[in-house]
């Protein structure tokens, strides 16, 4: 198309540098990516299902390359409607923005609709619910900009209609925080650099309860601030209409996608409080019906 560019050599592979001895190692040089000068821009033209201005996480952070378009951004809500059986009825939607959109939009372009709804149910899944699942999808032909999903269906016994239940504060399924954080903290310990790609998560969960259903405990508003992230969790009740709102929201800001073991010893501390909060629940007691007595 006449557009300049060059060829860019680099290691696709666990090794984030390059050794200082020329010619060792073969398997240090495996990969090829394009600069393109004018636009000041790097592209990994094999790399499918990448929108154009974006790389793959693989990629990011090698010797060469440029780090901007990392930016990962991601609005959620759910909405749980808990009828008075305790049958949870659900909606969930979910926003990315940045080099994610196009990850996700490649997944749902290539799959069929009965893939598009197991895709679904094994989502639900891994938020440790079991349950019915329906899936729709942005616009799968569209290249750049924001890419949204939306989930709908039911989950029986969310709320037991006698005794005590333990209610998950999720705000997300996932892909969302919590899984962010779970990958952060994959090691208890680490020795070496590690991927540590940041953005920013905005999420909210309404639950709306039964009147059988009286909360006894909930979670404690938290702030964790260091100079790597930014969350902030608020748990408001209306008892009038019997509605829970949490709102959470994270900024994580590395400046890199590797981050050092020293790094992750300063920030771990702060990541262990934000993972308590994110597994936090409610507790929830089903009312005595009126006119039940206990027995002596």
């Amino acid at each position: 198309m006449g557009i300049r560019s060059e060829a860019v050599l680099l290691n696709l592979g666990p090794y984030y540098s390059l050794p200082d001895v020329p010619g060792y190692s073969a398997s240090a040089i495996n990969h090829a990516i394009v600069w393109i000068p004018d636009l000041s821009l790097y592209a990994d033209t094999t790399a499918g299902g990448v929108g154009f201005g974006y790389l793959p996480v693989a990629v990011m952070d090698r010797p060469v390359l440029l780090v901007g378009a990392g930016v990962l951004s991601r609005t959620a809500r759910v909405q749980i409607d808990v009828d008075e059986n305790g049958t949870a009825n659900y909606a969930y939607r979910v926003e990315d923005a940045g080099f994610t959109a196009e990850i996700e939009r490649n997944i749902f372009r290539r799959a069929s609709r009965q893939r598009t709804q197991q895709i679904a149910g094994n989502r639900l899944l891994q938020t440790g619910l079991h349950g019915s699942a329906q899936l729709q999808t942005g616009d799968v032909a569209a290249t750049d900009g924001p890419f949204a999903t939306s989930m709908q269906g039911k989950v029986e016994h969310f709320v037991w209609t006698d005794g005590t239940s333990a209610v998950p504060t999720l705000t997300s399924f996932s892909g969302g925080m919590g899984s962010q954080v779970q990958a952060w903290l994959a090691e208890p310990v680490r020795t070496q650099p590690w991927a540590c790609i940041g953005g920013n998560f905005d999420e909210t969960l309404e639950i709306t309860l039964p009147r059988f259903a009286q909360i006894t405990d909930i979670p404690a508003d938290t702030d964790v601030q260091n100079r790597f992230v930014a969350f902030s969790s608020r748990y408001v009740f209306d008892p009038a209409a019997h509605v829970l709102q949490i709102r959470r929201q994270l900024r994580a800001s590395f400046g890199h996608q590797m981050c050092s073991s020293e790094e992750f010893a300063a920030m771990k501390d702060g990541l262990v409080r934000i993972e308590r909060d994110l597994d936090a629940q409610i507790v929830v007691k089903a009312a005595r019906p009126h006119g039940a007595a206990g027995a002596n």
